[in-house]
């Protein structure tokens, strides 16, 4: 067990479930809450303030495919290295994405804080700041998100990938259900903060007709914005989808993985600039033009498929 107390930090660290009868109590109540990770089923994540090379599975040996509900690394110290960050940049005009590699509202979030002083740092520079997740904890910071919301510094963006009740158990049996999603999007619409839904990940063959359906709910739920991503599989990634589709629905996994990769010109994956969200092929420009459809029927702003919304239609930062 990693005790709070040799968290250091110079570096991410684990916490990871006791071990021994020794362990203080805070300890337990660590590994208690980390057991109930919201990480969003197929689609797993690391906790706040790792960087692009700190988290998974680079230096940790994770996988998000294969590792999930495995101990996950946070930085003890990233409120400090967000505010050194953002003055070394000397550009206040992007806004900061804080929930580009995870959800900031993990469950341990409400024991460790580390989400909430990241805030407090952005309301204190009044530097813009775009926050993404499917927490519904995110009301705990209504205060300083009121404070942000009314000096034009924030967008709250909900991922919602299907309505289906029973289909969001299969892909994210950990979050939030939808419809507490779009709860708690009206609550914090109903505090004058701007929210947007992130349509998706759309699965070829097994959400994708619902993407009109989602943007409809959430406009109805306060949303002002919208945007809309394409399901890519990383390698190891595809196999545990693979795997999934294969177990939950066996009549149609095969045609589903076909779609997929038709939607990346043959390839599970396309990280080309520009086509890593959107895909390339017809259906992927059929969905393309409904999402396009949709925006003014329902009178959303839009934004490039895939991309976080920013604060003030600027395109964010990630740090």
């Amino acid at each position: 067990m990693t005790h709070l107390s040799a968290i250091t930090p110079a570096r991410p660290s684990y916490l990871s479930q006791a071990s021994g009868g020794d362990a203080p109590a805070r300890d337990a109540r660590l590994s208690a809450v980390l057991s109930l990770m919201e990480t969003g089923g197929l689609f797993p994540q690391a906790l706040p303030g790792a960087t692009a090379e700190e988290a998974p599975p680079a230096w940790t040996g994770t996988s998000p495919g294969l590792d999930l509900g495995a101990p996950l690394p946070f930085t003890p110290d990233f409120p400090a290295r967000l505010e050194r960050k953002i003055g070394e940049r000397g550009d206040a005009s992007r806004p900061v994405l804080l929930g580009a590699g995870t959800d900031p509202y993990q469950p341990v979030e409400r024991i460790l804080g580390v989400t909430r002083a990241a805030l407090e740092v952005l309301d204190r520079l009044g530097h813009p700041v775009t926050l993404v997740t499917k927490s519904t904890s995110v009301l705990r910071d209504l205060d300083i998100l009121g404070r942000l919301a009314g000096r034009g510094l924030l967008r709250v963006c909900f991922p919602v990938a299907t309505l289906d009740h029973r289909l969001a158990r299969l892909l994210e049996p950990r979050a939030p259900t939808p419809l507490r999603r779009l709860a708690v999007m009206h609550e914090l619409s109903r505090h004058g903060i701007p929210v947007a839904v992130v349509a998706g990940p759309m699965i070829p063959g097994v959400n994708d007709a619902e993407m009109e359906k989602v943007l409809e709910a959430a406009q109805a739920h306060g949303a002002r914005a919208a945007a809309y991503v394409l399901l890519r599989l990383a390698p190891d990634l595809r196999r545990a989808v693979e795997a999934w589709l294969n177990a939950q629905m066996p009549d149609r996994a095969a045609r589903v993985l076909a779609l997929i990769r038709g939607n990346r010109a043959g390839r599970p994956q396309d990280a080309r600039p520009g086509l890593r969200p959107l895909g390339v092929d017809t259906a992927a420009e059929a969905l393309a033009r409904r999402f396009a459809a949709a925006l003014p029927r329902l009178g959303l702003d839009g934004a490039q498929a895939g991309a976080a919304l920013p604060a003030a239609d600027r395109q964010p930062v990630l740090l």
